[in-house]
C-alpha cells in the first residue's frame, strides 16, 4: 500500500505542476485562485513524499488534515465533471487522483485501533 501511495503522490506533483503551468500560461479569468490551489496540492504531495522518508508526528498531523481537504477537493472536482456541460477529462483523473491519495494518506497517518485483552 506505501507504493500506492508513493504512485498517488507522484501523479498528483507532476498533475498539479502542470494544471499551476497552463493556468500561469493561459490567464483565463480567476486562473490565480486555481493555480494556488494546484500549487497547494503540490506541496501536499511532496509533504507525502517526505513523510514516507521520515515520519514525523508535527507532518503526520499536517497531513492528516490536508488529506482531508484533499478528499473534500476531489469529490468537489468530480462532482462538478459530472454536472458540467463540457467534459475535461483531466479534472476528472485529478479529482479521483486526490481522493485516493487523501484515503491512503488517512490510512498511513492515523493511529491504529488498539485492541485490548479481554
Amino acid at each position: 500500500m506505501k507504493s500506492l501511495w508513493i504512485a498517488a503522490s507522484l501523479f498528483l506533483i507532476l498533475a498539479g505542476s502542470w494544471f499551476a503551468f497552463m493556468e500561469f500560461a493561459l490567464q483565463h479569468p480567476g486562473f490565480q485562485i486555481r493555480a494556488i490551489i494546484s500549487l497547494l496540492v503540490v506541496l501536499y504531495a511532496a509533504l507525502s513524499l517526505l513523510y514516507t522518508r521520515q515520519q514525523a508526528t508535527t507532518l503526520r498531523h499536517t497531513l492528516t488534515l490536508g488529506a482531508v481537504c484533499g478528499i473534500t477537493l476531489g469529490c468537489y472536482a468530480v462532482y462538478t465533471e459530472f454536472r458540467a456541460t463540457d467534459f475535461e477529462g483531466y479534472i476528472l483523473l485529478i479529482g479521483l487522483g486526490l481522493i485516493a491519495q487523501g484515503l491512503l494518506t488517512l490510512a498511513h497517518t492515523l493511529p491504529r485501533p488498539r485492541l485490548l485483552p479481554v
